[in-house]
């Protein structure tokens, strides 16, 4: 309507541009001029920002059944997650007190897929709550010649820590947590070292 408006005028200005008279001829360019830099203004300050935000709050708004809600509740690719882990090559010397050797065995690369579920809208402070479900896959492909069914051994990180705990609270108490993993390792075998398939 404004657009329609503001044409109107300047076809009426451009048909009274026949005029011989210079001066009316410069008053007029000088109002179209004004009008025009007026209309411009309106435009960038006024119609360009509302319009914008009005396009951007539609784009990612997460309202049900608009297009930003689908794709943030189901990810719609995966992300990639690389997992690198050390293998303890001496688990047997680590059970009679040597140092642990580690060879890095890399990498494992998954596929992450991400989606959102039980998804529940709060209207009164304008919040959706949901439940978070990360599903992996094996990428054998990526994961070069690393098949997934490598037997993995490293430190027993329970007992590590433990250990840890026990040192910095009471030292004193070192010598029973030495024989509590000394009678284990007796009993079960290697209790300092876990191994796991992956």
């Amino acid at each position: 309507m404004l657009l329609h408006g503001v044409i109107e005028f300047l076809q009426k200005i451009r048909a009274g541009l026949g005029s011989t008279d210079r001066s009316t001829r410069v008053q007029k360019l000088r109002i179209t001029a004004v009008v025009l830099i007026v209309f411009a203004l309106l435009v960038k300050y006024v119609v360009a920002p509302k319009t914008t935000k009005f396009a951007v709050r539609r784009k990612i708004a997460l309202k049900p059944g608009w297009q930003m809600r689908g794709i943030w509740a189901k990810f719609p690719f995966a992300m990639i997650d690389h997992c690198y882990l050390f293998n303890v090559t001496n688990p047997e010397g680590v059970v009679n007190g040597e140092k642990p050797v580690v060879k890095e065995v890399d990498p494992f690369v998954y596929e992450k897929w991400h989606e959102k579920t039980n998804l529940r809208d709060h209207e009164e402070d304008d919040t959706v709550s949901y439940t978070a479900k990360y599903t992996y896959y094996y990428d054998k492909k990526r994961s070069g010649s690393l098949t997934g069914d490598e037997e993995i051994i490293f430190p027993n990180l329970f007992a590590l820590i433990l250990i840890e705990i026990v040192a910095r609270t009471d030292p004193t108490m070192m010598p029973l947590i030495s024989n509590l993993f000394n009678d284990s390792a007796n009993k079960n075998g290697e209790s300092q070292c876990v191994t796991e398939d992956f």
